[in-house]
């Protein structure tokens, strides 16, 4: 990869960790307001915040799963040229395989064949244990059993349930903040060495 082309993926990088920290702020707005009308009692503002909440979620984790399909693209199938672009994004980066949290299938595969996760998941639990949304302390949740909840986010905990599969905020947040660094310096570093190229 010439360093023209790395700088193009490592500024996208550092964009979707820019996006994904702009969601964290909407889903911190999100929960305040959420908190605020539940407190006064207003039951339609408290649900149009608590969509607001989950869409944050979702926003953020999407823009996790690009980063991490950029860097760590899946292994299955001719994906070479891919696998050669996260290698080579990973070496500027000085990032090894299996030492950054988005080296996961949870966030490589988020949303993608979310069909047919919602038909694994329907079949999977009982109809009564079902609820469609919960904030707050698992315990307080109708099923009481995170399985049985197709989306959960517990602000204490700063932890996010979706159709079963667990993610911590909280470290995606600390993991994300150190990568956009890297890649903010790799970035100049590759656009600056472009600009050099054939000289």
């Amino acid at each position: 990869m010439n360093d023209y082309a790395a700088s193009v993926y490592l500024r996208e990088i550092s964009h979707q960790c820019r996006y994904f920290i702009g969601a964290v702020y909407q889903l911190n707005f999100a929960y305040e307001g959420y908190q605020n009308q539940q407190q006064a009692g207003d039951e339609t503002q408290q649900a149009f915040l608590q969509g607001e909440v989950f869409r944050a979620l979702h926003s953020l984790l999407n823009h996790a799963g690009h980063i991490s399909r950029l860097l760590w693209p899946a292994t299955d199938g001719d994906g070479a040229q891919a696998r050669e672009r996260g290698a080579a994004l990973r070496a500027r980066l000085d990032l090894g395989e299996g030492e950054h949290l988005l080296d996961s299938d949870a966030f490589r595969g988020y949303g993608e064949g979310f069909d047919r996760q919602l038909d694994d998941w329907l079949a999977g639990v009982p109809d009564a244990h079902q609820a469609e949304a919960a904030i707050g302390p698992l315990q307080d949740v109708a099923s009481a059993d995170e399985r049985g909840v197709l989306r959960w986010y517990d602000p204490e905990g700063r932890q996010f349930v979706f159709l079963g599969r667990e993610y911590d905020i909280r470290a995606l947040v600390a993991s994300i903040d150190g990568l956009m660094e890297k890649a903010d310096k790799a970035a100049g570093e590759a656009l600056e060495a472009s600009r050099t190229e054939g000289l």
